[in-house]
């Protein structure tokens, strides 16, 4: 397939969520140089919350778009899809462990066992690839639930009702979240993965289904309510218990979830992808492209700003900071993806 027909198969509101997400992510990674540091309580704190809890949507986006392209395909050559798709994720798993690794080795402990540690654990972003790499690892089964589309609703509904009355109930258990993660861990983990299969089969879902323009506005205002919710609770547990409480703004949370969907249908159902010109089109796929290498990259751009501009969240007040650190380090981090993109063998492999 040519890159012209490519183009004119490709879906626009996809890319412009992928745009969207990458932003998103990179502000809830600014937020989090100062989310532990600063008192819960504090104006600081309170503006980057906000902040996070209207972010908190990107990272589930990014897997139902993926959900949405590769559910809908009719029939999937599996031998390809694991010699191309698993093992570039593998690849780019492995390098930008090693890279990250040794950025920290280079830069804050030079040790050769937190070398190797930070190596098996990965950077705090690559935890992504890792779950992407666990759903596509599982595809065949998701495709079999996706292909009958009771068992579809069936399998969605359960999975988020057990994430959600699970992360719910765990909220009024008398004990803190560590002590919660060490009692339930083993369950936390299947459910959690769990979470991202039922978003996969979200964005498929979605992509597929004609919803009418009242259930649209009611998801509209039930996903900015979410958002609202996501704050309050964030910040009035944090405040209660005088330390960062986080079971609300986890990916597994019901209402990140409803935030998630509510983006996703608006960008299906928004009227901008028609209005756009072809160039403009063109230029958002451009973009598009190097969402996944701006992801890879935008941590060590963090970093290198943190460690040598000293430009952080901290430099002025978080109101300006939040969204234009994001912008100035989502900008830097699409221009190496562009030039990482230009390397044919790095283009196929780690970004």
């Amino acid at each position: 397939m040519t890159e012209s027909s490519l183009k004119q198969n490709r879906v626009v509101y996809f890319d412009l969520l992928r745009i969207a997400a990458i932003y998103a992510v990179v502000v809830i990674h600014i937020v989090s140089q100062l989310w532990y540091e600063a008192g819960v309580t504090s104006f600081d704190w309170i503006v980057s919350t906000a902040y996070n809890s209207a972010s908190r949507w990107a990272a589930p986006v990014f897997v139902m778009i993926s959900g949405a392209l590769f559910l809908s395909r009719d029939k999937i050559d599996y031998k390809v899809f694991y010699r191309k798709n698993v093992l570039r994720l593998a690849v780019a798993l492995v390098f930008w462990s090693a890279v990250y690794a040794l950025a920290r080795f280079l830069l804050d402990d030079h040790s050769v066992k937190a070398l190797i540690m930070n190596f098996a654990i990965g950077e705090y972003h690559i935890w992504f690839i890792k779950m992407m790499l666990g759903v596509y690892i599982a595809l065949p089964i998701i495709k079999k639930l996706s292909e009958d589309e009771r068992v579809l609703r069936f399998t969605i509904a359960v999975i988020f009702t057990v994430s959600s009355v699970f992360s719910q109930a765990v909220t009024f258990l008398p004990i803190s979240e560590e002590n919660a993660e060490k009692v339930f861990g083993d369950f936390t983990d299947v459910l959690s993965f769990s979470v991202y299969i039922g978003y996969f089969l979200l964005g498929y879902y979605f992509s597929k289904t004609d919803i009418k323009k009242n259930i649209r506005v009611m998801l509209y205002a039930c996903g900015a309510a979410s958002v609202v919710i996501i704050f309050a609770v964030t910040a009035f547990m944090s405040a209660s218990r005088n330390e960062v409480y986080k079971l609300f703004i986890e990916y597994e949370n019901i209402f990140v979830a409803i935030s998630a969907c509510a983006v996703f249908v608006f960008a299906k159902y928004s009227k901008l992808p028609e209005k756009l010109s072809d160039s403009k089109k063109n230029t958002i796929f451009k973009l598009s492209k190097y969402t996944f290498g701006a992801y890879l990259v935008h941590v060590g751009v963090l970093i290198v700003l943190d460690k040598f501009a000293a430009l952080n969240v901290n430099s002025y007040t978080p109101l300006l900071s939040v969204p234009l650190n994001s912008l100035l380090v989502l900008l830097i981090s699409m221009l190496a993806s562009l030039v990482l993109n230009k390397i044919p063998i790095v283009k196929k492999y780690i970004v």
